[in-house]
């Protein structure tokens, strides 16, 4: 009988000791699916983060494309412009060259 009692106890004992590390290891699975899951949310902050500055930067590049094409015109009316007066300020020193020869 006391034989009996003491693997008894130890079955007991052993039972104990299984809850326990059981225990333990369901602790320590909450505690990485907590991990997990914090870091799944950040996760998604982030990207939604990315998603947003991406946004942004669409949005800032078509009005640099934007911006680029304006200039282009204005460069192209500006070259147009220099063109039109250097062919004026020759048209005029032709003609004050043949006034003043006629002058003589």
């Amino acid at each position: 009988a006391l034989h009996a009692a003491g693997e008894r106890r130890a079955r007991l004992l052993k039972h104990a000791k299984l809850a326990a590390e059981g225990d333990e290891r369901a602790r320590l699975g909450l505690l990485k699916l907590a991990e997990l899951k914090a870091k799944r949310e950040r996760l998604e902050e982030e990207n939604a983060n990315s998603k947003a500055e991406r946004e942004l930067l669409k949005s800032e590049n078509r009005r640099l494309k934007s911006e680029n094409e304006r200039l282009k015109f204005e460069r192209e009316r500006l070259k147009s412009e220099r063109d039109r007066l250097k062919a004026t300020r020759e048209r005029l020193a032709v003609e004050l060259q043949s006034s003043s020869a006629k002058a003589l």
